[in-house]
């Protein structure tokens, strides 16, 4: 288990707290996990063009959701204030564009990472084999069920079908406004920070853009693994400039003194989330 680790709990508590002091948002569910959670949509903006920035879909990422509420709460913050950032008004990006901001798709997955398998889990023989044995859960990757998110997507025609998280996601991508761009985060302590993208020459050029905005690596997409993965889907069914943003966690088994080191994180790729709506025109 992990000590004072980031939770589900600790995540709304954070986004109701904006809530009440923004206007400038919305939070709904995208649907229930396995195990009951909501998991929050939030809505930034009222603009014709959507981009979506979605994060936490490992169990052992507890990185991704709090950049992205970082970012939640620093445009609420800029917009409340009438200010710009990188030279762009906040007012002005909230009227053009919407951004869809989904901080953790696998709740289920995160609190096993923090607070174990309970004895009374009805799947706790299945997840400690798929755990190798073990009752340290501080690793996790899966969600409830032990399925890793990241790799569930494009099943809908193949011998499975996804995960509960992931077709609802899917759906919700699929029959409302279709994004132009999307942001998958994913963050693990043997990741390097890195930038991945798919064919095109638009995909090429905003990828491009984004690693001088973050200085992480650019890479092109092009592992079988990855055609599992939303950015890969996306690109496919929903025809978006979509990448697999990866961040290099730190001690992420301990969590031990990152709260500073995410807000460093956070600063990092500041231009890059907040530039992304401008970067869609291209």
């Amino acid at each position: 288990m992990l000590k004072n680790g980031f939770t589900y709990e600790k995540m709304m508590s954070q986004i109701n707290s904006y809530i009440e002091k923004h206007l400038t948002f919305s939070a709904n569910g995208l649907c229930d996990s396995i195990l009951g959670k909501n998991i929050p949509v939030i809505t930034l903006g009222e603009g014709a063009n959507v981009l979506a920035y979605i994060g936490g879909l490992n169990g052992s990422d507890g990185v991704s959701p709090r950049l992205l509420l970082h970012f939640v709460r620093d445009i609420c913050s800029v917009y409340a204030e009438e200010g710009s950032v990188f030279g762009f008004s906040a007012k002005r990006i909230l009227k053009e564009y919407t951004l869809i901001v989904i901080p953790m798709l696998n709740p289920d997955g995160r609190d096993y990472c923090v607070n174990g398998v309970t004895v009374n889990n009805p799947l706790r023989d299945r997840l400690i084999n798929k755990n190798r044995g073990s009752e340290d859960f501080s690793c996790w990757r899966g969600n409830a069920r032990g399925i890793e998110l990241r790799y569930n997507f494009g099943l809908e025609n193949g011998e499975y079908e996804p995960e509960v998280e992931v077709g609802a996601l899917c759906n919700f991508l699929r029959f409302g406004i279709p994004p132009k761009m999307i942001f998958e985060f994913s963050a693990d302590k043997n990741f390097d920070n890195c930038i991945y993208f798919g064919d095109g020459e638009r995909r090429s050029k905003i990828a491009t853009a984004l690693t001088q905005m973050s200085g992480f690596e650019r890479r092109y997409r092009e592992s079988q693994e990855s055609r599992l993965m939303l950015s890969d889907w996306a690109d496919r069914e929903l025809d978006a400039s979509s990448f697999s943003v990866e961040l290099k966690s730190f001690n992420t088994m301990r969590e031990r003194n990152d709260d500073n080191d995410v807000f460093s994180l956070y600063i990092q790729i500041r231009k890059m989330l907040f530039c992304a709506p401008i970067l869609s025109k291209i």
